[in-house]
């Protein structure tokens, strides 16, 4: 486990930048013109960003309880099969939302799937890892 503390006590620096350079770029793109010589609807824009700045942190984590922390217990299979599971899931709610919301809704499924199984890495990393003792 102090493994664990020491990884996740590494992933401090690009949580921070993360969150710096999301809300920046949120405020940027709410209280500047600059954007407009792009053309863009940048309330929509950020919009869309209020869902994609916690999916990056989200990922982030998925990468240390999943790819590292259960490829460490040797529960590459039980990996696996969350990886399909969840990207299964993923096909669903996307196809689902993005007929139904357009890009907001392709937005909200990539947060909603980077979720769901950020909650079944962790919970299977935990559980794995309590076994292990």
């Amino acid at each position: 486990i102090t493994a664990l503390k020491i990884l996740i006590k590494l992933t401090y620096p690009q949580a921070f930048v993360i969150f710096i350079f999301s809300v920046s770029l949120f405020y940027i793109l709410n209280l500047s013109d600059f954007i407009s010589f792009f053309e863009v609807n940048h309330h929509h824009v950020s919009r869309l960003l209020l869902f994609m700045i916690p999916t990056t942190l989200f990922g982030m984590y998925n990468y240390v309880f999943g790819t590292l922390g259960l490829n460490h217990l040797n529960r590459q299979k039980e990996y696996s099969r969350i990886i399909m599971f969840s990207g299964l899931i993923s096909i669903i709610i996307s196809y689902a939302l993005t007929i139904k919301f357009n890009e907001t809704g392709t937005a909200a499924s990539f947060f909603i799937s980077e979720f769901i199984l950020f909650l079944f890495v962790s919970f299977f990393f935990f559980t794995f890892k309590r076994k292990q003792k």
